[in-house]
C-alpha cells in the first residue's frame, strides 16, 4: 500500500519520478522506525523478525544458508543483516554453493540476470524506457523491496528461489526493454 501511494504521487506529479520515489522511501524508512510507538501490532520490523523465527523453527533444510543473522526488532539488527539479505536475494545461489542440481541451475539463471543488467548499464538505457515509465519504476521498486524482505526472512536458498520466481519477471521485463541492443552491437562487433 505505501508503494502504491508513492506510485500515485509520481503519476499525479510532473516532478522526476526517481526523486519522488527516493523521498517516499526515506519517509517509509522513517515511518517503519517509529511505527512501534503508535501501532506495535503492525510494526514492520516485528513482523519481519517474527516471520524469520517461523522459518527458522521449521528446522534445517538441505539448502540452508550458513550465514543467517537472527533478527531483533531494531534498526541495528536489520542494518547488520542487510548485506546477507541482499546477497541471498540478488546474488545467491552461487555455482557450487549447494550440493543440489536445481540450485546450480538457478545459479546460472542469476548469472544471466546480472549479465542482462550489465548489458543495460553498458548500453546506457534506451531513451523513453524505464526512466520515463512511472509504472515500471513502481514494479521494479516493489519487486526489489519484496525480494529484500524475502532475503531477511528466508533461511534457505530453495524457498528463496521459489519466491524470486514470482517477482523477478517484474524486474527482468523492464530490464530487457531498457537494453539498447543496437548500441551493444557496436561494442561487440569486431572490426576486421
Amino acid at each position: 500500500v505505501p508503494l502504491a501511494a508513492i506510485y500515485y504521487v509520481t503519476k499525479k506529479s510532473t516532478a522526476n519520478p526517481f526523486v519522488i520515489t527516493a523521498l517516499g522511501l526515506v519517509i517509509l524508512f522513517f515511518a517503519a522506525g517509529i511505527m512501534h510507538l503508535f501501532f506495535p501490532v503492525a510494526d514492520p520490523l516485528f513482523l519481519v523478525a517474527a516471520k524469520q523465527q517461523s522459518f527458522l523453527s521449521l528446522g534445517y533444510a538441505a539448502t540452508q544458508y550458513e550465514t543467517i543473522e537472527t533478527l531483533t526488532v531494531s534498526f541495528k539488527s536489520f542494518i547488520s543483516a542487510a548485506p546477507n539479505a541482499l546477497r541471498h536475494s540478488f546474488l545467491s545461489p552461487y555455482p557450487g554453493e549447494f550440493k543440489n542440481v536445481f540450485c546450480n541451475i538457478f545459479s546460472a539463471e542469476m548469472i544471466l540476470y546480472w549479465v542482462l543488467f550489465s548489458a543495460m548499464l553498458i548500453s546506457f538505457c534506451k531513451e523513453n524506457s524505464i526512466n520515463s515509465n512511472k509504472f515500471i519504476i513502481f514494479l521494479v521498486l516493489f519487486s526489489c523491496i519484496i525480494l529484500l524482505f524475502a532475503g531477511y526472512i528466508t533461511p534457505n536458498a530453495g524457498t528463496l528461489i521459489r519466491y524470486r520466481s514470482i517477482y523477478l519477471p517484474f524486474i527482468i521485463t523492464p530490464l530487457l526493454c531498457s537494453i539498447n541492443f543496437e548500441k551493444l552491437k557496436k561494442y561487440f562487433t569486431l572490426k576486421l
